[in-house]
């Protein structure tokens, strides 16, 4: 008789790709997660001055990268030239992802949750999404 493991039944996602394997949200990190076959992935979003998505975890720059302000007064471009911090808040040698390059990473079929970091400001939530 074959033994079941806890999680059988139950999706394993990858929260913020899996952050357990580098810096959060990046393009390793989600790559690892993809090929151990995970069932879904969860990511934190914010958007650009110029109304660009990144899959990033804080539109407080410094609290993810190594730029400071928001991520609303900066441009995309800014954005991707950021680096982003690791699990001990050092610098990294990643860029974050623009959410159009996540959804052409990942297969269509995958469930890919989508948390709008905006703090409630509900006007920036709508541009979002």
């Amino acid at each position: 008789m074959a033994t079941s493991r806890a999680t059988d039944d139950v999706p394993v996602y990858g929260h913020r790709f899996g952050g357990e394997y580098g810096p959060e949200s990046s393009r390793p990190v989600l790559e690892k997660s993809l090929a151990h076959g995970v069932d879904g992935l969860e990511c934190d979003v914010i958007l650009s001055g110029d109304d660009e998505i990144f899959a990033l975890h804080d539109p407080d720059l410094a609290l993810s990268t190594n730029l400071d302000g928001w991520a609303e007064d900066r441009t995309a471009d800014e954005i991707d030239e950021a680096c982003i911090r690791g699990p001990n808040g050092e610098v990294s040698d990643q860029h974050p992802l623009r959410l159009r390059a996540v959804l052409e990473m990942i297969p269509p079929e995958l469930p890919l949750q989508l948390d709008i970091k905006a703090y409630a400001d509900p006007e920036l939530v709508d541009r979002t999404t």
